[in-house]
């Protein structure tokens, strides 16, 4: 039987046309997109603003009802304002700091890239490198991110981009990550909130237990906001505090 010959190729020839290569540059300034954040998640910062600011109407009664016109002490009442308001705008300074600031900047040193063979693709070792590793070694690449990861950098899942030495992310701060920029602000915020609040707390018992004892001297209302402030007050500082003396724990333990 004669062999059929074949007149045109079954497949054509392609000339395939490599991809870009994919360099740490590249990635530094081709990022994606970081996905914005829906305005529900403001809300709890707006909640965190409220309770900082909630006890000053109180407190301005309190000090004008039972320390300027009952005890007639000016002077004390002025100090006592000064130094709630004091605390209150340090704290407010705080938390403005840890929601506008940058938590952590992922710096790369492009001189790294030397270690990957200059501005070739990435091997085929770091494609295939797990996630674990990928996430723990340093001069590494952020899979969720891709873009170059160097040590310490941690990927938030919910901003969507890699944070150096992050600590935690923060729903009540605007849904903000605390790192190493913003971490000193926060510890400032956990501070000043806790002072702020045993300081009203302990001049307002003071001013509930005379009121007790003196019913009639004081009005009626004032003791109610006395109650109020105290509970309040006694309540942010036992949830607070901890969490300040905690981290000051952290603080001393990498000292």
């Amino acid at each position: 039987m004669p062999r059929r010959t074949v007149t045109q190729p079954l497949i054509d020839e392609v000339e395939l046309q490599p991809r870009d290569a994919i360099t740490f540059q590249d990635a530094l300034l081709d990022g994606p997109e970081k996905p914005k954040k829906p305005w529900l998640y403001r809300l709890p910062l707006l909640f965190t603003v409220i309770l900082i600011l909630a006890p000053q109407p109180s407190v301005l009664r309190m000090l004008v009802y039972h320390h300027w016109r009952v005890l007639q002490e000016t002077k004390l009442a002025v100090v006592h304002l000064l130094i709630i308001d004091g605390l209150t705008i340090l704290t407010l300074a705080s938390l403005t700091i840890c929601v506008v600031r940058d938590p952590g900047p992922v710096n790369v040193n492009l001189s790294r890239r030397d270690d990957y063979g200059g501005d070739a693709d990435v091997g085929l070792a770091e494609a295939l490198m797990d996630d674990d590793e990928d996430f723990t070694a340093p001069g590494k690449w952020c899979r969720k991110c891709w873009a170059p990861k160097p040590e310490r950098a941690h990927h938030c899942s919910i901003c969507g981009r890699c944070v150096m030495k992050m600590d935690h992310h923060c729903p009540w701060l605007g849904s903000a990550c605390i790192g190493h920029r913003t971490y000193p602000a926060f510890v400032h915020f956990l501070t000043c909130a806790t002072l702020l609040a045993i300081y009203i707390a302990t001049i307002a018992m003071r001013a509930l237990v005379y009121s007790f004892r003196n019913p009639f001297i004081v009005d009626e209302s004032t003791p109610i906001h006395e109650l109020g402030l105290a509970a309040y007050a006694a309540i942010v500082s036992l949830v607070v505090g901890p969490f300040a003396g905690y981290h000051y724990y952290l603080i001393t333990q990498v000292l």
